[in-house]
């Protein structure tokens, strides 16, 4: 895996790895080309996480995981997250998201 990738995990955090892929991955396009598009999706989803303390934090798993996406890297990045420790734990529902997103992608 790339290097990259890793710490792109690491900042977006695994479990908003996946959760979030398919919805960044699908809506890619808007993403870059609308501000306004990406900045409520920002707010909407540092409002239904709450897992951050200020959007800033949101606005930084975002964008890592879009380094992510349009690096090409994003089955590397599902598959370490379908791998990893999170699968067991409370975030497991995460793991099984990443599963069916990289199954669509790689059929």
């Amino acid at each position: 895996m790339d290097p990259r990738t890793k710490r792109n995990i690491e900042s977006a955090g695994a479990w908003f790895v996946g959760a979030y892929s398919q919805e960044l991955y699908t809506n890619l396009q808007r993403i870059q080309n609308e501000p306004l598009f990406k900045r409520d999706l920002i707010q909407r989803t540092f409002e239904e996480t709450g897992r951050d303390s200020k959007i800033g934090g949101t606005t930084t798993r975002v964008n890592s995981l879009l380094s992510i996406i349009t690096r090409g890297d994003l089955p590397d990045a599902l598959r370490y997250v379908i791998n990893s420790r999170m699968s067991q734990g409370n975030d497991a529902s995460y793991a099984r998201q990443a599963q069916t997103f990289l199954d669509v992608l790689t059929y």
